[in-house]
């Protein structure tokens, strides 16, 4: 049996990815209660437990276009020391 893919995405793709698990990488603008703004290639909406700082989101795209957080890697504030790794 064949690993699941999960293909990085940015914001103009979540509409091609509905109700699939997709990775996102990008920098969270803002923390509302179990939302957050994510800033990659776009806004995307993020609903989540708990997140802060850079993170890489694997989560599932909606109906509405948000993206239901599976799971979520905190790169913290270096994300710019790490990218260039």
């Amino acid at each position: 049996m064949a690993a699941a893919s999960t293909p990085r995405i940015t914001a103009p793709y979540l509409q091609q990815f509905q109700h699939q698990t997709v990775r996102i990488l990008g920098k969270v603008s803002q923390l509302r209660g179990d939302q957050a703004m994510l800033d990659a290639g776009g806004q995307i909406t993020l609903l989540l437990n708990r997140v802060d700082h850079a993170v890489e989101v694997i989560g599932k795209v909606d109906k509405d276009l948000q993206v239901r957080v599976l799971v979520a890697t905190d790169f913290g504030t270096n994300i710019g020391t790490i990218a260039h790794r």
